[in-house]
């Protein structure tokens, strides 16, 4: 029997069955509701999956991750935007994108 390793980081943009939910477990939804909005003020942000701002984010894997972590840390564990590791990933974000880039509706 082979055994398969789970991905470290889910694919939050093609697949919502393997989002990480309660203390790390996977399955369908992670354990979110329903709505996936992963809880506290961020609902009306968090009304959808993970969608990419910039227009190919095939071509800026490493930009689009710090955006997609701020996704991840307020919609799927539904942390504020002051919380320091959001703020840290934004930063960055906005630290490495070409000033022509859109900004991450997370941050």
């Amino acid at each position: 029997m082979e055994i398969i390793p789970k991905p470290l980081w889910p694919d939050v943009v093609g697949n919502s069955t393997l989002i990480p939910g309660e203390y790390g477990a996977w399955g369908a939804n992670g354990g979110l509701p329903s709505s996936g909005t992963g809880g506290g003020n961020n609902s009306a942000l968090c009304e959808t999956n993970y969608n990419s701002p910039l227009p190919n984010p095939d071509l800026d894997v490493q930009l689009d991750s710090f955006c997609a972590m701020a996704y991840a840390l307020r919609c799927l564990d539904g942390k504020p935007l002051s919380d320091p590791q959001i703020q840290a990933a934004c930063e960055t974000y906005n630290d490495f994108k070409d000033p022509s880039a859109p900004a991450c509706p997370y941050c």
